[in-house]
């Protein structure tokens, strides 16, 4: 039984860590309150300028309907997609009750509604 315990612990322990792991912002699927957007828009631009590529800052929340339509169209319609892909680097910027990510955000035009998409040269 201690084996089975001790390796049990190691499963958990090994599964915690990966679940900490940080998605790359570029890579980010979902809006997360938990991401550092400051550090996120830095890596986008850091990004885009080694990429020669504009970077595109999608501010929303998993609480708004059109930010998952908009989620769905950039994945779903194949010209937008590869416009995406080939001329963006994408950043999801979230914006909740749990965060509003107002430090990061306060640098930037005022928000009116989302999503809200702010297109920046590298």
């Amino acid at each position: 039984m201690r084996k089975f315990t001790a390796a049990a612990t190691l499963f958990v322990i090994a599964g915690f860590a990966l679940a900490q792991k940080q998605v790359p912002a570029d890579q980010q699927v979902k809006f997360d309150p938990k991401r550092d957007a400051a550090k996120d828009i830095a890596a986008g631009i850091a990004l885009a300028k080694k990429s020669n590529k504009r970077v595109l800052l999608d501010v929303g929340g998993e609480w708004c309907p059109w930010c998952h339509k908009l989620d769905k169209m950039f994945k779903e319609d194949k010209d937008v997609a590869k416009l995406l892909k080939s001329k963006y680097v994408l950043i999801k910027v979230n914006f909740s009750q749990e965060n509003e990510n107002r430090a990061a955000l306060d640098k930037y035009p005022k928000i009116t509604g989302y999503p809200h998409l702010f297109v920046m040269d590298k």
